[in-house]
């Protein structure tokens, strides 16, 4: 009783002081940012170097094609194909995302009346628009662009003058094809319809893209001219398996349109405004400072609330052969800055997914582990997370290292449990962590090997972007973490081994899983297998132990 009373005493002191003497945010968060901004002293020629802006579904970037020709890319992270897994060539390399990945969109574009001889621009980072001005000889124009932080809407805006007066926006429709079949020159069969292009009564524009295997994506778009600004609103939308995307699209475009522009603009700002000051963060160098800040504004580009799991490319589609969400490093990397940046709603969309996608995870593995086991495959779609998982040993007929690749599920979690660990929400745990830990390690357990050493062993896996091994470090740890996590948790939860029989299993996995292998040089990536080079894109590093 006197340490609760202590506690207590302790307790009303801090508070008392607090309400004395308040925390006060003392940043002046405008002028900070703005000296974090990203500008541009000559226009970007690739999406590589542009101007970008999202809100977590819908994106832009701003290039110029050519002399006279400034392209805003329209992206949409729902924006997949829905190819049914059940017609899935599991001998065809990374064929979910081949069959159910991100599809292209089109792009808004800016015709210029002449020839284009520079151009200048600016993106805030606290009010999430950018800026800019094009120039030619005797001409000017000038533009700004958001992605309306609440609404599904972007918004351009020009004024043009001299020479540049007749600059005009127009949409290029592009086909709803898959850009790794297209790279791969594997055309998926059949193709998508044709985009239907209408213009309706009241001067809305769009574009429809129908899928073959059902739903829709579809642009809207309105331009107006408000006392010489010409002013342009255009939504992007995906349904799956309704087709009223087009609905969606249209509705939100005239929403936006007439809208008090005043206010709808502040809405987005104050939406940013919040969002930022929800940590702080100074290094002493403007270099670092920068950086950081401009990752912050990246994650709430690419993310929001159970929205959608930032894949490789986030809103913003390219031609890549990455256009899905890829689980052996990506998805895990890409939500682990949310945690300590105390920004939760950028995190969330990994726990609700792959919650809601409980059942396709099971439909991951092999039929006879779906009554008890949860896994997921290298790369997948956001809208489903099936991806069939690999197994130790292999799984034919799928590629030989994909086939082995086992333990992304078991990453994914520890992204939850940091979730769960950060802010304490035991209906997270409950609902999610705990029961798809339980599944995850499961898995596992089909595949270990005992051995005349008394210890646990796991045939061939494959550790990711690297080869193959027998007891593989990357699955061992994260199995040993997995099993040490899932008794904790049981703790937490008051469970015995009377009402979760598994506690002893976890407890003989902790007791008995081989250590993992070690050389002179340290850790290595498996039984016999060290690790002596790796190659990340063109570049190869060797020997650096």
């Amino acid at each position: 009783m006197r340490i609760k009373v202590i506690g207590l005493y302790i307790f009303f002191i801090v508070n008392t002081v607090w309400a004395i003497n308040p925390v006060v945010d003392t940043v002046d968060w405008s002028a900070f940012l703005a000296e974090q901004d990203m500008v541009w002293d000559k226009m970007p020629h690739s999406w590589k170097e542009a101007p970008f802006l999202g809100n977590g579904q819908q994106g832009t970037m701003m290039y110029q094609l050519d002399d006279r020709t400034i392209r805003w890319d329209v992206g949409c992270s729902a924006a997949h194909d829905h190819r049914p897994v059940e017609k899935d060539d599991l001998s065809e390399k990374n064929v979910p995302t081949l069959n159910r990945g991100r599809h292209f969109i089109g792009y808004l574009q800016l015709d210029l009346p002449t020839v284009l001889t520079g151009g200048k621009s600016r993106l805030s980072l606290w009010d999430a628009e950018a800026t800019g001005t094009l120039t030619s000889i005797d001409g000017s124009a000038n533009w700004t662009a958001l992605v309306h932080a609440t609404e599904p809407v972007m918004r351009f805006e020009l004024k043009a003058t001299g020479t540049l007066s007749g600059a005009d926006f127009s949409y290029k429709a592009l086909k709803a094809q898959n850009p790794r079949a297209l790279r791969a020159k594997t055309p998926r069969t059949p193709a998508n319809p044709e985009p239907v292009t209408t213009e309706l009564s009241d001067g809305v524009q769009t574009v429809v893209q129908n899928l073959y295997a059902g739903g829709q994506t579809a642009v809207a778009w309105l331009q107006k001219d408000c006392a010489g600004t010409k002013k342009l609103w255009l939504s992007v939308q995906h349904s799956f398996p309704a087709k009223d995307a087009i609905d969606k699209a249209v509705a939100a475009v005239r929403t936006a349109s007439l809208a008090d522009q005043i206010v709808w603009t502040k809405t987005h700002r104050n939406w940013w405004h919040n969002y930022y000051q929800a940590s702080f963060v100074s290094t002493g160098d403007a270099y670092w400072d920068a950086f950081y800040w401009i990752q912050q504004y990246k994650l709430a580009s690419a993310t929001r609330d159970k929205g959608w799991i930032i894949d490789n490319q986030g809103p913003w589609l390219q031609p890549t052969a990455w256009n899905a969400i890829w689980w052996n490093l990506n998805a895990q990397l890409s939500h682990s800055g949310a945690y300590t940046a105390n920004r939760r709603a950028m995190a969330s969309a990994l726990s609700y997914r792959l919650g809601i996608n409980r059942d396709n995870l099971a439909l991951n593995v092999a039929p006879e582990f779906r009554s008890d086991s949860y896994a997921i495959g290298r790369s997948s779609s956001g809208w489903d997370l099936l991806a069939r998982v690999g197994q130790p040993g292999g799984r034919n007929p799928m590629d030989g290292n994909i086939g082995r690749e086992c333990g992304n599920l078991l990453w994914a979690l520890h992204n939850v449990d940091l979730e769960y660990r950060y802010w304490v929400d035991t209906k997270l745990r409950d609902d999610v962590l705990f029961p798809l830990l339980v599944r995850a390690v499961n898995y596992y357990r089909h595949f270990l090997i005992e051995k005349d050493d008394g210890l646990l062993h796991l045939p061939q896996t494959y550790s990711p972007e690297y080869r193959r091994a027998e007891d593989c470090t990357y699955d061992l740890d994260l199995l040993r973490w997995g099993s040490g996590r899932l008794l904790e948790l049981a703790s937490e939860k008051g469970l015995t081994q009377k009402n979760q029989p598994l506690i002893d299993v976890w407890k003989n996995i902790q007791k008995k899983l081989v250590p993992s292998h070690i050389n002179e040089t340290g850790r290595m990536i498996g039984k016999d297998v060290a690790l002596a080079s790796w190659t990340l894109g063109p570049v190869t590093v060797s020997s650096f132990l």
